[in-house]
Parts: structure tokens; sequence; C-alpha cells
């Protein structure tokens, strides 16, 4: 059994105007292949966070698509392994890598490389620090079991970015929750909005039910 969650190896190779991207996992086996143009990926290779272009880029491949962003010391590719058949329906899976940018920079020199990259949630919680009134909204919103129970299971699943990063969690009365930025200079950002609907139990009874999603 692997020691690491979700291993996926990327590999990674260039020509003149492209680098090719393939992935395999236990789970989909090999991938297509992804021909993402040089820039897309040079764009994020500034020597520092300050320097760097802040938007992330996104390319598509017939069907599928990949974005690519700067996070600290790596490069996430976000990658959308579509299909469709002749309903016009789309299906397929996504996956998450990250390659250090030092890697990024020898593929682009001409390396072909195979680099095992596991699970984005396998890291350590990022450090996440809260403005005064956020807390304050916390603490009120703890006063409602369903609520805290949502905005605990948010933190758990979430901020799953290594103990480097630093977040600053502050209200947001616009969107009915908080935002959230870096105060590290990486490209964390959003906010974090309360979803409340009502749904029916087994019992045939309405129940109310509430969660926190992650808006970007």
């Amino acid at each position: 059994m692997s020691i690491f969650t979700n291993p996926i190896i990327v590999t990674l190779s260039v020509n003149d105007m492209f680098v090719y991207l393939q992935t395999y996992d236990p789970k989909h086996s090999w991938s297509q292949r992804f021909y993402l143009t040089k820039e897309s990926l040079s764009s994020q290779l500034a020597d520092t966070v300050e320097s760097s272009v802040t938007d992330s880029v996104t390319e598509c491949d017939l069907l599928n698509v990949c974005n690519v962003s700067r996070i600290g010391n790596s490069i996430r590719f976000r990658l959308f392994w579509l299909h469709g058949n002749y309903d016009n329906d789309l299906h397929g899976y996504q996956q998450t890598v990250l390659v250090p940018v030092d890697v990024a920079k020898r593929v682009l020199a001409g390396e072909r490389i195979k680099y095992l990259s596991t699970s984005p949630e396998n890291k350590e919680k990022a450090r996440i620090f809260f403005t005064k009134t956020a807390s304050e909204v916390i603490a009120d919103t703890a006063k409602d079991k369903l609520k805290r129970h949502a905005l605990r299971k948010f933190f758990r699943d979430h901020f799953n970015y290594g103990r480097e990063e630093h977040l600053v969690v502050m209200e947001d009365r616009w969107i009915n929750g908080f935002y959230f930025f870096s105060s590290t200079g990486s490209r964390y950002e959003g906010g974090i909005v309360l979803h409340e609907d009502e749904v029916t139990g087994k019992d045939g009874k309405p129940y109310r039910k509430a969660y926190y999603a992650l808006h970007t």
C-alpha cells in the first residue's frame, strides 16, 4: 500500500511551442496528453511572488481544461479531463498536482521529468489568523449548532496549503460569511459563504441544511 494519499505521477516535457503534460494515478490510469503553451507555464516562474503575474492562466486542449497558478514555491496544475457523448453531456474527472518551481524551470530548459505529486490534502493546514470582527461573528455563529458544525467542517476540509502559508480571515457582510487573503504574498483569496437550504429527511419531514462553500 502506498504511504501517499492520492498519488499522481505527472510527466512534463517540452518542444519549441508547447509543454506536454500527462498524468497517471491508480484509479484513472494514464490521462490524455495536454498541450500547454510554454508562456502559460513561464508566466508563473518569476523569482519572487511580488514580481510574478498575479493571475492564473487557463487553457483548453480539445475538451480538457488546465488552470496554472503559482502557489508559493510550487506551480499548481488544476486539470479537468473531460469527454462528451452523443447527447452532448460532459463526463470526466479532475486532478490537482503541485510541481516545485525549480522542476518547472528544468522542464522549460528541455528536461523530460516525471514527478510524484501527492494530493494537496496531504499538506498541513495553513496558519489562519482571524480579525477581531471575524472572531466575533464566529462566536455568534457557534450559538447555532447546525452552523457551528458547518463552519467546523469547512475549516477541517479546506486550506491544506502547508504551514508556510498564512491566511487572514475577516468578516464579509456582503456575502453572509467571510473574506480571506494570504499575508505571505501568494494568490490565495476568496470568500467563505454560508449556504442554507431545507431538505426532506427519510422520515418525510423537512430539515434545515447549512454549509459553507469556498468562492474564489
